[in-house]
Order: structure tokens, then C-alpha cells, then sequence
């Protein structure tokens, strides 16, 4: 006989019931003892606050904290007291901001939910929303939403620049969705400090000795990261220099020619032989190479012009001897050189259109790109730069439409003159420098530039917030036509941006990024831009933007306010800025400790929340749809602009 009973009892807010089994001896029966729990207590908000006073609609600053038995896992926000149902849009993550629809003083209502659906009490508080009076706009942005063209928006940003060959991990290339070379810098040899780095060496009687097996692991490294490596050959290694003690102050570097340039033809060309016996020659064939870095500066190079066009015709000869394919021609480019009005850059173009060869018998080749550096605080200047190295190259056919990169660069000081060791801003400066510095590589048609580095992957400074968004939004979208219909921005100000529409979306989408950036790290002033978008479905759109100023996905003013008092240390002559993309630079261990200890807050103010507008805003009967924008100095921001 199998008897069964059950009895119930509430533990500590949970429901249990409990199953008690009781079997007389000869049943076959196992008794089982079986507790289901049932979650009955409703999760506790502790913490919910929102500014006081706002200037928009959206109001950023949202604070909403709560505590459950087991855990939260719902949150919502509403203008309505009414408590959410189960079909309501509950955010499974905490919210930063809320969209209002009008001004005047608001409440807003918080809730939240956990996994068994119990459902907080609310809690509410209030925010005074004072619109600005409406503004004649400083610049009037056009962009054709039906536009007809056909070319995608491609990312510059594609190689990230290493100083000395170094492993590089899979969590790197995590990362960094934007980089597809990793570009090696003296991985050739030719620095005292760095013998690992040397891969020329010579026995007691003068033979070569080579050591390819020390460049080997670190090309592994990058090619298991799912990168591409770029290559820099230079410069001359220790044991083949004609000065040995022509060592550059500034980066600890060989500037000599090579005393014997058959020992250096042969070393290249085992270089290149090792490349194509250990990886494939297809493989080598999809790389990318240059020879040497910033020729026309002394503190690279300080042999005769002549003695450098002769180091660049050896090393290409050498590579295209080790790999005869022509179908797999290894291309080894010149530079990069320090300035875009180099005389260098008109002296290689007439030797090569002359078919003048440092080596008889052959011939010289065409680059595939010619690069430059670009050190200049502004970016708007690099269209002249531009401008300079192809009113050189125009006089001669064959460099005809030729395309450029750009392999070093970036901030090197602040305004004050302290030195930005990581060549990046941390600040909202930064990104604005960098979304003006983007858009500008892409009108100008430059293929690709090096990135020194973008921040720490948990604490990401503006500029890289700014480079993210720009691969994740616009970059393979079909990119649209961009005018200023009018309106002069204020005190200085340069206002642009770019404009996409994405592929296989046939939907009528369109993404934006649009910034306020100026010279002037103190400059002040925002800028009302209104955009005007043509062709767009008369059901109107849904915006949701995603913005990166001082006060949105920025650590940088909280950080600045939390280390004020800590002095920094002395780098060579000058102090390290205090705007560097990596706080802990130059300043002493106490604020290392600050930094540390404060991680996690830097890290929450750094991300990136997406805004998105409830109201659908309506294009003229015409079909062109207006939206104002005020953008705060050196504000960006990415905008999502999708039909209802």
C-alpha cells in the first residue's frame, strides 16, 4: 500500500512544498523526499534618483539600485504610476537615462522584477525640464537620404602600430574590431637596447648568422589573433651598420647605410625566403611591408638621399628575388615620411618614372601606397598635407591616383606643452579630434592609419568610444551625400560628420555621426546644427543617438576632479599631461592606488547607452525631415535613424 500526504510551509518568504513518500515494507517503491521552491518575496529598490533640473528631454544621471532574495532581473521607468504588467517593456539591464516628451516638472516612476516575477513597490522622484529657447541654427548639415551612391565607407583606422615586436593576444584582437594588420616597427634589428630584436648576427670570421627564429613566435602570435603582420624594415641591423655609434638619441636606433650591400641583399632576401619556407608564399603575397621610417629625418636616417634610395632599391630587389612570383609580388613601400612636403617624395617619384635602379639591370617598381606622418595638433590641416604630397606626385603619370596612408601621428603635446606620451587624448577632447581626423581620412581617400593605442579595453577613453561606434555604424554602409547648406559655426568651431546608408537594409535607414570639434581645448562654445535629410519615407523616423561629450561615455572629468591634487612626476624635460589617454602616466603610486581603487566607477561612466526617442518626427511634405541638435564643445554623436 502506498500512502502519500503533503504539507506546506512558508520559509523566510519562500514557498516550499514539501512531498512526503511513506511506503510499507514490501512496496518496490524508492521513497523519495522532494523541496520545490517557489520565490514569493518581491525584490526591494534602495536607491533611485534622477537630476533635479534638466536641459532636454533626455535626461542623463538616472541612479537605480535595488536588492532581491536571489536577484533582480527587470528594470523599468515610466512618467505613469500605473505598476508594469508581465508584457510590459521591461530593460534587463539598469538604465542611465530616461527620454521625457515635454518639459515642466516631471515624475518618473521606477520598478523592478525578478526571475520568478515579483514586482517592487515603486519609487519616484521628480526633475524640472526648462527647454533653451529655440536657436537659429550655426550650421545647417544637408544629407541625401535616396542619394544613389554606390561606394562603401571604409575604416582608416586598420593597422595598430607596435613599437618593438611584441606577442599579441587573441583578447587584443577582442578588442580592437577595427584593426586588421599589426604594424612591427624596427622588427629587423638595428637597436642596442633590444638585442632579442637583432636577426643579423656574424660569426668570428665575418659570416652571416641569421636568427629568424626570434621574429618567428611574435608573427605567430599575430596571425593566431586572426591579424595581419605589417612589417617595417628597419633599420640597419647593429653588425652590417657603417657606424655602429650612430645611434639616434630620440629612439635609440641605427641611422647609418649598411657598410657591405651585398651582406644586406643577402640578408633581406633570407628574411623573405624564411617568410615564404615557413608561412607560404601566398600568405607572405597578403602581408604589408615598408621600407624604413621618416627617411628625410635625421633622427631616423642619417645617410645621403641618395644612400637611402639605395637602401629602399636593394631591400625590394632582395624580397622579389626571394619570391619571383609575379602573381604573388611582395610590395614593399616606401616611408613614411616625416613631412607631406617632403623633397623625398618628389625625388622617388622622378626615379622611378625615369626607370632609375640602384641595381643595373632592373627595374624599379611603382609602391602600392606612399605614406606619411601627420603630427599636427589639428586635424582639419591634413587636407592640405594631402594636398602638398599630390600636387608633387600629379607631375609625374605614373603616380596618378597612387593611394596614401598614414603610419604615425596623433597629439604628441598638449596646449600647455606637457607631453602626451601615449599620442592620444583621454579627454572629450580626444574624441572630437578623432571623429574630425576620421571624417577628414575619409574625404580624402586615405587608406588606412596606424592606431598607437585606443585605452584599456574595461576603461575606454572618448576617442576610442568614438573609433568603436564609427566601425560599428557606419563603416561598409553606402555612404551618402554631406553639404553645408549654410551657417558659420561659433568661435572656431569645425561641424561635420559622415553619413551611410547601411547594406542589405531595405528599410530606409540611415547612420549619422556628426561633431563639434575646435583646436582649442578650452574652447566653450556648443553649436545648434540643425540636420535636414532628403527622401525620407513620409511615415517618419525613429532616432536613437548615441553621444560622447564631456558629460556622456567620457571618465575623464571625474577622473581630472579626483586626482587633482596629486602631483605628476617629470618626464625628460617636461611634466606628462594630465590629459593623457592613460591616467596612470607620470603621476606618482598614490594615484596609481586612486585609479585602481576607482576602476569600476571610471568604467561605468565610460560606456556607451544608446538614446533612443519615443515621439516619431514627421518630414515636410516634400519629404525631407528636419532634427536640431545642440552639440556641446568637442560633443559627437552617432545617430540610428529608422522608419516606425
Amino acid at each position: 500500500m502506498l500512502n502519500n500526504s503533503r504539507m506546506l510551509r512558508s520559509i523566510m518568504g519562500m514557498l516550499v512544498l514539501i512531498i512526503v513518500c511513506a511506503c510499507n515494507s514490501s512496496s518496490s517503491v524508492t521513497p523519495d523526499v522532494t523541496d520545490v521552491a517557489v520565490d514569493q518575496t518581491a525584490p526591494i529598490i534602495t536607491t533611485f534618483t534622477i537630476p533635479v533640473a534638466s536641459s532636454t528631454l533626455v535626461v542623463s544621471g538616472v541612479v537605480l539600485a535595488a536588492s532581491d532574495n536571489v536577484a533582480v532581473t527587470g528594470y523599468y521607468l515610466s512618467t505613469n504610476s500605473i505598476p508594469p504588467g508581465a508584457t510590459a517593456a521591461w530593460s534587463t539591464s539598469t538604465p542611465s537615462s530616461y527620454i521625457f516628451t515635454s518639459p515642466g516638472t516631471m515624475t518618473l516612476y521606477a520598478w523592478v522584477k525578478d526571475a520568478a516575477g515579483n514586482v517592487s513597490a515603486y519609487q519616484s522622484t521628480s526633475v524640472t525640464i526648462t527647454l533653451p529657447p529655440a536657436q537659429s541654427p550655426t550650421a545647417v548639415l544637408e544629407i541625401d537620404a535616396a542619394g544613389t551612391d554606390t561606394a562603401p565607407l571604409h575604416s582608416p583606422w586598420d593597422t595598430w602600430a607596435l613599437w618593438t615586436p611584441a606577442p599579441v593576444s587573441v583578447a587584443d584582437a577582442a578588442r580592437s574590431p577595427m584593426i586588421r594588420y599589426i604594424a612591427f616597427f624596427n622588427a629587423t634589428g638595428g637597436m642596442p637596447a633590444l638585442p632579442e630584436n637583432e636577426l643579423y648576427d656574424e660569426d668570428a670570421a665575418g659570416n652571416p648568422v641569421y636568427h629568424f627564429e626570434r621574429l618567428t613566435p611574435k608573427l605567430d602570435s599575430v596571425l593566431a589573433a586572426g591579424f595581419k603582420p605589417y612589417i617595417v624594415l628597419s633599420y640597419t641591423p647593429l653588425k652590417l651598420a657603417s657606424d655602429p655609434a650612430a645611434i639616434s638619441p630620440e629612439f635609440g636606433t641605427n641611422t647609418s647605410p649598411p657598410k657591405d650591400w651585398n651582406k644586406y641583399y643577402n640578408y633581406i632576401k633570407a628574411f623573405f625566403e624564411n617568410l615564404s619556407l615557413t608561412y607560404g608564399v601566398g600568405e607572405v603575397a597578403s602581408w604589408r611591408f615598408r621600407c624604413g621610417t621618416e627617411p628625410d629625418n635625421g633622427a631616423w636616417w642619417s645617410g645621403t638621399m641618395d644612400e637611402w634610395f639605395k637602401f629602399y632599391d636593394y631591400t625590394i630587389s632582395a624580397a622579389r628575388v626571394a619570391n619571383p612570383n609575379v602573381n604573388m609580388r611582395i610590395n614593399i613601400n616606401p616611408g613614411n615620411y616625416m613631412s607631406s612636403a617632403s623633397p623625398f617624395v618628389a625625388a622617388l617619384a622622378a626615379r622611378i618614372q625615369a626607370g632609375t635602379f640602384s641595381i643595373p639591370g632592373e627595374s624599379p617598381i611603382v609602391p602600392s601606397v606612399i605614406s606619411f606622418s601627420y603630427y599636427q595638433d589639428d586635424p582639419s590641416k591634413i587636407a592640405a598635407a594631402v594636398s602638398d604630397i599630390r600636387s608633387e606626385l600629379e607631375r609625374y603619370p605614373m603616380f596618378g591616383g597612387i593611394p596614401l596612408g598614414v603610419d604615425e601621428g596623433y597629439i604628441y603635446d598638449d596646449e600647455t606643452g606637457a607631453i602626451m606620451y601615449s599620442r592620444l587624448d583621454g579627454t572629450e577632447f580626444g574624441g572630437a579630434y578623432f571623429a574630425l581626423l576620421t571624417a577628414t581620412m575619409v574625404e580624402q581617400n586615405i587608406l588606412w592609419g596606424a592606431l598607437w593605442n585606443t585605452g584599456a579595453a574595461d576603461v575606454p577613453p572618448p576617442a576610442r568610444n568614438v573609433l568603436d561606434l564609427f566601425q560599428q555604424l557606419l563603416v561598409g554602409g553606402i555612404r551618402l551625400g554631406w553639404s553645408t547648406a549654410y551657417g558659420k559655426p561659433v568661435d572656431n568651431n569645425v561641424v561635420g560628420g559622415l553619413a551611410v546608408r547601411p547594406v542589405g537594409v531595405s528599410n530606409g535607414q540611415v547612420r549619422l555621426m556628426v561633431f563639434n570639434y575646435n583646436a582649442s581645448r578650452s574652447a566653450n562654445a556648443a553649436e545648434s546644427v540643425l540636420l535636414r535629410l532628403r527622401g525620407v519615407s513620409a511615415s517618419g523616423v525613429k532616432v536613437t543617438w548615441y553621444r560622447i561629450d564631456r558629460n556622456h561615455a567620457n571618465y575623464s572629468a571625474r577622473w581630472l576632479a579626483d586626482s587633482a591634487e596629486i602631483p605628476r612626476n617629470a618626464y625628460t624635460t617636461s611634466a606628462l599631461s594630465l590629459y593623457d589617454l592613460d591616467p596612470t602616466d607620470g603621476i606618482i603610486q598614490k594615484g596609481v592606488d586612486l585609479w585602481n581603487a576607482n576602476k569600476s566607477i571610471y568604467a561605468a561612466l565610460s560606456k556607451v547607452f544608446p538614446e533612443s526617442e519615443q515621439a516619431v518626427r514627421m518630414p515636410n511634405a516634400e519629404g525631407t525631415l528636419e532634427i536640431q541638435l545642440t552639440l556641446p564643445p568637442h560633443g559627437v554623436v552617432f545617430m540610428r535613424l529608422d522608419p516606425p
